[in-house]
């Protein structure tokens, strides 16, 4: 059985990232359920498509309970408002008053 660390550090080194398909393993790994991880800090590599990411990332903590924190760290962010919809769907559930109410992200 694979140990999942509640938090995981990579260091940026300039230039260099984490492409999709990393971050695909990572989004794979938040959807389990037996994942705790409570931080997660990574560089992403800027040739790829942050709305992309956004997407892995939002989706795979839909229903994660465990994170508390996300990093993503864009050298030069081409994150659009579509990217950055994704997210907000997560931090604040605006479906009725009792969803944004009881939004735990």
């Amino acid at each position: 059985e694979r140990v999942i660390p509640k938090r995981f550090h990579l260091e940026f080194i300039y230039g260099i990232g984490i492409g999709v398909e990393e971050m695909e393993c990572v989004a794979q790994l938040l959807t389990k359920s037996g994942c705790t991880m409570e931080e997660l800090e990574l560089p992403v590599d800027d040739d790829d498509d942050h709305d992309e990411i956004a997407e892995l990332f939002s989706s795979a903590l839909a229903e994660n309970k465990t994170m508390r924190k996300l990093d993503l760290f864009f050298h030069s962010s081409t994150m659009t408002i579509t990217g950055w919809k994704e997210f907000s769907s997560l931090i604040c559930d605006n479906s009725s008053l009792n969803a944004t109410y009881g939004s735990n992200h």
